[in-house]
């Protein structure tokens, strides 16, 4: 799961992340939700990690001088 979710960091975001703790698993079954008319064989797990980029972009406005 850490290498797919390595790659996928990459080839979204172009970024390489470093992966922390697991925060949180949603599970979502479609025929239980107001959806179920269009997604009633739906079923679908979620992971979400806190990531951290292994480097950091510098986002400061360039310097304007006066």
């Amino acid at each position: 799961m850490h290498n797919a979710l390595l790659r996928e960091c990459m080839e979204e975001v172009r970024e390489e992340v470093e992966i922390r703790e697991l925060l949180h698993i949603r599970e979502y079954i479609g025929k239980n939700h107001e959806h179920s008319s269009f997604d009633f064989h739906v079923h679908q797990v979620e992971y979400y990690f806190v990531c951290n980029l292994v480097k950091e972009k510098n986002n400061k406005a360039p310097y304007q001088s006066r």
